[in-house]
């Protein structure tokens, strides 16, 4: 069942799915295939998925490259990588340049805790908030995720895919709603507000229930 899957399976899956429906469709990764689960859509494309080697900030310099030859490129890393180490090329090649280009960060902040420190990212979404245009979408379950990937891939400009990569807590239903910069409210109330994304959402939730009390 979906609601079963890892949130990185889903994507992978929903890709291959998108991708025989656009040819326009590519992966660009950091030699990290295996890790973020894009192996198999380079089982399904090998002509469409390019590995440069651990170098990520050549992978935007690439990945900026097929976008403007009409590409829609995704690039998949853990969120460190795809954020810090490369986050001038995502700017000038990308952004500055007016290029479609989809950026998913996986494992963001101490989710990767088991890799140490290296890659553990808490700035992210900071560091990305300032480029201009720049849209940041962070699913909280793989329901979400299947309502927002379409319109991340199809979406002008670049998109900032903060991922966890591991199963999330279904909040959603198949058909739940999802539009950019429009949040869903989840539980009624009069006396606070508590914003969330992601996978934090389950302990907003359960915060919001201990509060009702």
């Amino acid at each position: 069942m979906l609601d079963n899957k890892d949130m990185s399976v889903a994507l992978c899956d929903q890709l291959i799915e998108m991708a025989a429906q656009d040819e326009r469709i590519v992966v660009v990764e950091a030699d990290s295939l295996t890790v973020t689960g894009m192996d198999r859509f380079r089982k399904q494309y090998p002509d469409r998925t390019f590995n440069v080697g651990i170098a990520e900030a050549n992978m935007i310099g690439v990945a900026a490259g097929l976008a403007n030859c009409g590409k829609i490129p995704l690039v998949s890393t853990f969120t460190p990588f795809a954020t810090r180490r490369c986050f001038d090329q995502i700017v000038i090649s990308a952004s500055y340049s007016r290029l479609s280009l989809k950026i998913i960060g996986l494992n963001p902040g101490v989710t990767t805790e088991l890799n140490g420190g290296t890659h553990m990212s808490m700035e992210d979404v900071g560091i990305m908030r300032t480029i201009p245009e720049m849209t940041i979408v962070e699913p909280v379950d793989v329901f979400q995720l299947q309502r927002s990937l379409p319109e991340i891939v199809h979406t002008p400009g670049v998109v900032y895919l903060r991922l966890f990569k591991g199963r999330a807590t279904k909040i959603y239903e198949e058909d739940c709603p999802f539009t950019f910069g429009k949040g869903n409210v989840l539980t009624e109330g009069d006396d606070i507000a508590i914003f969330t994304s992601g996978i934090m959402t389950q302990y907003a939730l359960d915060a919001a229930a201990i509060l009702e009390k």
